[in-house]
């Protein structure tokens, strides 16, 4: 009745899904100005600053966000140049400031602007609103 061959569909589905946990589909960076966009779209207020330029772990960034989620939740989006250099720079960070409640999602460092941690919800928000 049901062989062991599966339809090829099943493994392009399964490969988009995995695509879409990780936050990202392939290896391109978020783009600050893209995501601002797609955030304003969402009812999210996104401003463009000059961040942090001069990095702790000395990797490139390509943009600053400073947002303010609908929820009124205020946080900084940091664009780096890939995620292995976000990744590099939350760990960096994490070693000064072991208390630290940002993540990264991809290559952006999402910083709250409180002690907190960011809200679940505006994680959701934002990894769904990034934009290449």
């Amino acid at each position: 009745m049901y062989g062991r061959r599966r339809p090829a569909w099943l493994a392009v589905a399964v490969a988009a899904l995995a695509a879409a946990a990780c936050g990202s589909s392939g290896s391109a960076a978020f783009s600050a100005s893209a995501s601002a966009r797609s955030l304003h779209a969402a009812g999210w207020a996104a401003t463009s600053s000059a961040g942090m330029p001069h990095t702790l772990a000395g990797v490139r960034q390509s943009g600053y966000l400073d947002v303010v989620a609908p929820d009124g939740a205020h946080l900084s989006l940091q664009f780096i140049a890939d995620a292995a250099g976000a990744a590099k720079e939350l760990r960096a960070i994490q070693v000064r400031q072991p208390n630290f409640a940002g993540t990264a999602v991809a290559n952006v460092l999402v910083v709250p602007t409180s002690a907190a941690q960011p809200p679940a919800q505006d994680l959701a928000g934002i990894r769904a609103h990034l934009r290449h």
